[in-house]
């Protein structure tokens, strides 16, 4: 398992990539945590696929580049033991943890008077 802070260099480096889908993948990545608990893993990508929106298809590409480094050679085919599996969904879960608080840090979001929320680009 990645350590914390490999973990958070990743996530940032993946919401950076994502900035441009902007407060959509922000709130996505937001709600992503309930979504898996409520829903599980698999149900939620199925979800991620059905949407097909651009902020939904980059969710689900976070999800499988993280599902790739953890050894699992084709995230689209998820057929596992239900212990792997729950593993699984647990780092993924621990994986949004770090999506989210750069999400937040990172992407610009429109304040209560509708104007832009400027935030900066972190390196």
């Amino acid at each position: 398992m990645p350590t914390s802070l490999e973990l958070a260099q990743w996530a940032k480096k993946r919401v950076n990539i994502n900035q441009d889908k902007g407060t959509e993948y922000k709130q996505l990545v937001k709600g992503l945590g309930a979504m898996i608990i409520q829903n599980g893993l698999l149900g939620t990508l199925l979800y991620l696929k059905a949407k097909s929106k651009p902020h939904h298809l980059a969710v689900m590409e976070d999800i499988f580049e993280f599902l790739k480094s953890k050894g699992v050679p084709n995230p689209q085919n998820l057929q596992f033991s239900e212990e792997k599996y729950l593993r699984l969904t647990s780092e993924v879960l621990e994986m949004n943890k770090w999506l989210r608080r750069y999400a937040d840090i990172l992407i610009e979001s429109k304040d209560e008077g509708g104007r832009d929320d400027k935030r900066r680009r972190v390196q």
